[in-house]
């Protein structure tokens, strides 16, 4: 079970990914981690409330990952360091 929601979101995080990079430049990093902060909060949250529903243990296991995908893609070690 665990593997299928994690399968299902790697399928949706590939192209997320490249849509994570348009989203820091048009939204700003803050605002945009912040998005992911909270909806990864929530979805932390779903989870042991919609487990008894595979559908529902999915779409929050799934929301949780997307939301880690956001928090890795941000390349914030680049503003920060000068040569």
């Amino acid at each position: 079970m665990a593997a299928n929601s994690l399968a299902y979101s790697q399928i949706i995080g590939i192209p997320l990914v490249l849509v994570i990079g348009f989203l820091f430049d048009i939204m700003g990093r803050r605002v945009t981690t912040c998005a992911a902060f909270v909806v990864g909060s929530i979805s932390t949250f779903l989870i042991p409330i919609v487990s008894p529903s595979l559908i529902g243990y999915d779409l929050a296991r799934i929301f949780f990952c997307e939301t880690m995908v956001v928090v890795l893609a941000n390349p914030f070690i680049n503003d920060y360091v000068t040569v």
